[in-house]
């Protein structure tokens, strides 16, 4: 009797071993077309590491035609650009240096003090200037004085003909304009500029606790046995691009910084943002957008919604001459995260999902869905102009473009559920693999500790593939790029995936197990005499046969089979009443498209 295994794509290990014929699971597995196959191997992208942890990958192209990946990491930011890595940070620079006025200074005189350079440029004369009067010695005090009412974080002071100007930590590397006016023989001294950005990056935590109550706060914060009063995160980063190309980049509950796309400079904080901010996104409309925000108040809201104007990005103030705007969104829960889907920007907070759209003049906000929010900023992705998610319950969620929020039935998410670390969900990553169109989400798995060491893949094509399978390899950070996906380490050593058949130049492991299946409807006791390999296939095929009499017998295990790479035939010797089959794969190369697998199969009568 020929015996043929024609399963169901997907795993599915939520039900008994024995309920219904199945692929029951397996590791580093997808469904393409109805059949499994291995997923691509991967390779290092540079030799070189990141310098912190990544909890975030960005991919984009900018005006130059050139590729270019942001890395958001606990202790800062990285950026790859055609093949060069570079640190690019916004840095803290504390300085301090003297000035020696001699002269009334002139046009564009520059001074420079540690990494801190100031100018002086001319303007119109303006109330408040300070008048420099005819001695040098008036001139500096007056020089220390504008300077301290400019900038709050350069303080300056004047001792005869000497201007003694200290930049504090947390001021930025970059320009402090100094305005001139006048004439040599009535010269003025203005206020203007700042340090660029005027707030500075901090280092965050590499892991997070996630929420308020016993045990979630950070070692040290309250007393022995108190709950936390607050939320402890891993931190994360939300980075964007506009049409010019440049990156915007926040650190959650931070500012938003800016990197012109040369690797030689450090990223700056953006001017006239708002100063803490939870995650940004930058729509059609090239305008920012800055969710759980800082409002125009100056207070911190966890709901309020700030949208810089188009036209000029450090342009946030409302008015009619800027199509900036704020709003509050209903319910008044801490925002997430979002994701653009076309043309219009999916916001989720803890609780719900919500839809911006630009009707011409200004965005509007409607609540789309409620309890189905987001379980971590990185958690949700989109593709195909649907967005797929996890919520803070491990639900998985979908919304269409102009659909309604449906919740995603898993039939592998018991294990994930079970096993996910607690506390930790905003180390989960989604990230879009168009090519193949899955969804992979990273996440940490508490059998191997509280890091991403594993990851659910969901194939989105219609049902009925709808596939979902798991992945065993520890990524803290994953975005689709071009042209492989790019994967991080918890020690920053950056991967392409999807490429070969290798784990780096070194085996590949992966498997693939059918749920326990009934010979001859259980009635009888068959033997397994040969296995007929079908497989498009890099190394060995290894098969295993695990058999029992009832549901809940010991195993009885047969083999490891196996198949070389164009093996017609294997023989077997594995007898019972019910059988599951494990096939896996450990060499270099090693990869395996399956066709249908067949057996030849005796009855061997009832015991």
């Amino acid at each position: 009797m020929i015996f043929t295994l024609d399963l169901p794509p997907g795993f599915n290990d939520d039900d008994t071993n024995f309920s219904k014929p199945c692929w029951r699971g397996g590791k580093n597995i997808r469904f393409v077309r109805g059949l499994p196959e291995t997923i691509g191997g991967w390779e290092k992208l540079t030799e070189d590491t990141l310098g912190g942890v990544c909890r975030t990958a960005f991919y984009w192209n900018d005006d130059d035609n050139r590729d270019n990946l942001g890395f958001g990491c606990h202790n800062g930011l990285w950026v790859w650009q055609d093949g060069d890595l570079a640190e690019v940070t916004p840095v803290a620079t504390a300085a301090s240096g003297a000035i020696t006025v001699a002269t009334l200074p002139s046009l564009d005189q520059t001074f420079t003090v540690g990494s801190q350079v100031f100018t002086f440029k001319a303007s119109r004369a303006s109330a408040g200037q300070v008048t420099l009067g005819g001695s040098v010695n008036a001139c500096a005090t007056n020089i220390a004085a504008a300077i301290n009412a400019d900038v709050a974080t350069v303080s300056a002071a004047a001792a005869t003909n000497v201007v003694t100007v200290t930049a504090d930590a947390t001021g930025y590397a970059g320009n402090a304009i100094v305005f001139v006016t006048g004439t040599a023989s009535g010269l003025t001294f203005s206020r203007s500029g700042t340090l660029l950005g005027g707030y500075t990056f901090s280092a965050g935590a590499i892991d997070g606790a996630g929420g308020s109550g016993y045990g979630t706060g950070a070692y040290g914060f309250g007393d022995f046995g108190e709950p936390s009063s607050e939320d402890f995160f891993a931190l994360t980063w939300s980075m964007d691009t506009r049409s010019f190309g440049e990156l915007y980049a926040n650190p959650r509950g931070q500012g938003i910084f800016v990197w012109n796309n040369d690797t030689s400079e450090p990223a700056v904080g953006l001017d006239n943002a708002p100063k803490q901010c939870n995650f940004i996104i930058i729509p059609d409309t090239d305008q920012i957008m800055a969710l759980g925000c800082t409002d125009t108040n100056g207070n911190f809201n966890q709901s309020c919604v700030r949208i810089s104007d188009s036209r000029l990005p450090t342009r946030w103030a409302i008015g009619t001459d800027s199509n900036a705007q704020q709003f509050y969104l209903s319910g008044n829960a801490r925002i997430v995260g979002a994701r653009k889907v076309r043309d219009r920007v999916f916001i989720w907070t803890e609780t719900e999902l919500h839809e911006a759209f630009f009707n011409g003049t200004e965005w509007t906000f409607d609540s789309r869905g409620q309890g189905c929010g987001l379980a971590g900023p990185n958690a949700a992705e989109v593709l195909g102009g649907v967005a797929y998610w996890i919520t803070p319950e491990l639900q998985f969620y979908a919304c269409a473009l102009g659909g309604e929020p449906q919740l995603l039935p898993c039939p592998i998410r018991e294990g994930f559920v079970q096993n996910a670390a607690k506390s930790q969900n905003d180390k989960i990553v989604a990230a879009a693999l168009s090519e193949r169109f899955e969804i992979l989400w990273q996440y940490a798995d508490a059998r191997d500790g509280f890091e991403c060491s594993r990851a659910i893949r969901f194939n989105a094509t219609l049902p009925p593939e709808n596939a979902w399978t798991r992945d065993e390899i520890p990524r803290t950070a994953y975005t689709n790029a071009v042209p492989s996906p790019v994967g991080v380490t918890f020690d920053g050593q950056i991967y392409w995936h999807e490429r070969g058949s290798s784990a780096d130049g070194q085996a590949f492991s992966w498997s693939l197990e059918t749920s326990g299946l009934y010979m001859n409807n259980g009635e009888r006791h068959a033997q397994i005499k040969k296995w007929r390999p079908d497989y498009v296939q890099e190394g060995a095929v290894n098969l295993n046969i695990y058999s029992r009499r009832y549901p809940q017998d010991d195993e009885r295990v047969f083999g490891p089979y196996v198949a070389s790479r164009g093996k017609k035939e294997v023989s077997v010797r594995a007898s019972g009443m019910m059988l599951r089959a494990v096939f896996s794969g450990n060499s270099l190369p090693s990869s395996a498209r399956f066709g249908k697998q067949t057996f030849e199969i005796v009855e061997l009568g009832a015991r």
